[in-house]
């Protein structure tokens, strides 16, 4: 299955929001906006809610951020590809990246490995220690991922057609164990080498963290 997604581009600026398709999302991220107080200036591509069930299979879902693609199936099949969730454990979801690629892992977990379950207000950015493959672990320690939970993946990848690196984030989904997985939604940062800040932003029907657009990145004018 291949999705091009019809993606939202999310400008937060001093005189308001821009939205290219409009809709609820802006709305919601502007609100979150005026509740800081905060002038903004930054600027969000994100996929709207995908709802997208990851086979369990070796290939999984290829998602290409940049061209906002997500298939299912092997990441040749996606030029330029970021991030490959797949496998068959019921225990972890392996999370395989293209060169440039990197899964930040939880900054509260030391230096142990596959603990990539990122809580809201988790800065994603230069700061952040970044693997080049990981996993969603299903446990019950600091980054690892309960059953029947929604937490987000952080991301640094370059885009393909400037060679820049950006960073961004992935909700998913976990269900009763780790062969039920859901990419909800993801997000990134236009603005090249500059972290985001995961939010949630209350969205009917969507989950807690379905809509964490971070008014990410938000940064003060002075």
């Amino acid at each position: 299955m291949k999705r091009m997604i019809g993606i939202t581009k999310i400008v937060l600026a001093r005189d308001g929001i821009a939205n290219a398709n409009g809709g609820l999302v802006a709305a919601l991220c502007g609100a979150v906006a005026l509740l800081h107080g905060e002038s903004a200036s930054a600027a969000m591509v994100y996929s709207g809610i995908l709802n997208h069930q990851v086979p369990v299979s070796a290939q999984g879902t290829v998602v290409n951020f940049a061209t906002a693609t997500v298939q299912n199936g092997v990441a040749s099949g996606v030029p330029g590809w970021d991030i490959n969730p797949y496998g068959t454990s019921a225990t972890s979801v392996a999370l395989l990246a293209a060169a440039g690629t990197g899964i930040m892992r939880n900054p509260d977990a030391g230096t142990n490995t596959f603990r990539t379950n990122l809580a809201v207000g988790t800065v994603v950015g230069p700061s952040g220690f970044f693997y080049g493959n990981s996993a969603a672990a299903i446990g019950t320690a600091v980054g690892q991922w309960a059953p029947n939970s929604e937490g987000f993946i952080g991301v640094k990848f370059t885009n393909e057609s400037t060679n820049l690196t950006h960073y961004g984030f992935v909700a998913l989904r976990i269900g009763a164990n780790a062969t039920d997985r859901t990419i909800i939604a993801f997000g990134w940062e236009t603005t090249a080498n500059t972290a985001v800040t995961i939010m949630p932003v209350p969205a009917p029907a969507a989950g807690v963290v379905a809509l964490a657009l971070g008014c990410c990145g938000r940064r003060r004018r002075r």
